[in-house]
């Protein structure tokens, strides 16, 4: 009786050999095993370099974009900042004014009051 089919696909060192068998079966499926084996091994390395060649080129891609937002964020900041500085300037010089006119008014008002007291106690010019 031959050996049943997994012995004969896997023998142990148990087993005795068989010439009828051995002689008599096809060559060992360990060569074909072996090329599958490679294959496999050969198409996750090439999945696994592929995959991580995909991962860069994403990666590479969120960080351009990641520094293209980072670019305009920046620049509309500079933009906002500048305005504010324009702003702060404008009102510095509408400040200065308004300060100025109501200085002279303040002193026109003071002059006028001065003028009041020497014409009520009669040292005002007389012409």
């Amino acid at each position: 009786m031959p050996a049943p089919l997994h012995h004969r696909l896997h023998p142990t060192t148990t087993d005795p050999p068989n010439p009828a068998t051995v002689t008599a079966s096809p060559p060992p499926v360990y060569a074909h095993r072996t090329t599958i084996c490679a294959y496999k091994m050969s198409s996750s390395q090439f999945n696994a370099g592929q995959a991580r060649g995909e991962t860069q080129e994403k990666t590479e891609q969120w960080m351009e974009s990641a520094k293209n937002t980072a670019n305009k964020a920046h620049d509309k900041a500079f933009d906002a900042a500048g305005k504010t500085q324009e702003e702060a300037h404008r009102s510095k010089e509408e400040t200065t004014g308004f300060l100025q006119q109501t200085g002279e008014q303040v002193a026109h008002m003071a002059q006028g009051a001065i003028d009041g007291v020497k014409n009520t106690l009669g040292m005002g010019d007389k012409k």
